[in-house]
């Protein structure tokens, strides 16, 4: 990705991101969608003969609102703060029930002692706390994981191929 596709990047240097095919191919059906390119019309961008948007209104992004403008970053954040929510949530509950279950015989006062500490733990180290960013440093430290033993090299041989 870069500028030689409409992709911004950091300092605008090149990157290539790795995913898995099937998920390219899914992304390429939803790119030539029905329902994308009505949304894409209704803001007057077409598709050329590429594949890739035109028109005066253009804005290069796959993901695009019903009425056709790309989603605000805020939109994403807020998915991904829901989300965070309700995971923890999920796991909230679920620990409360097990351990109310496990410790009926236990006095009200022990439980109200693991709870309170299990709330503060949750306030230091929070169980599920992921931003979009954090998926770069994961996908880094597996790639070159993977390559390392794929390739029987060092890591060290492998970070410029990162950047």
């Amino acid at each position: 990705i870069g500028l030689h596709n409409g992709c911004k990047t950091k300092y605008g240097k090149p990157r290539t991101i790795e995913i898995p095919s099937s998920l390219m191919g899914e992304l390429f059906e939803y790119k030539l969608s029905n329902k994308r390119m009505e949304a894409l019309k209704k803001v007057g961008i077409e598709l050329g003969e590429d594949d890739n948007q035109i028109g005066d209104n253009a804005h290069g992004r796959l993901f695009v609102t019903r009425k056709g403008f790309p989603y605000a970053k805020s939109t994403f954040q807020r998915f991904m703060s829901d989300s965070r929510s309700d995971i923890n949530d999920a796991i909230n509950k679920g620990l409360s029930k097990i351990v109310k279950d496990k410790l009926k015989e236990i006095s009200r006062e022990v439980i109200n002692f693991h709870e309170e500490k299990r709330r503060l733990t949750h306030k230091a180290i929070p169980r599920w706390y992921y931003r979009p960013h954090d998926l770069r440093s994961t996908f880094a430290t597996r790639w070159l994981l993977r390559e390392s033993k794929e390739r029987k090299c060092p890591i060290d041989l492998l970070i410029d191929e990162l950047a």
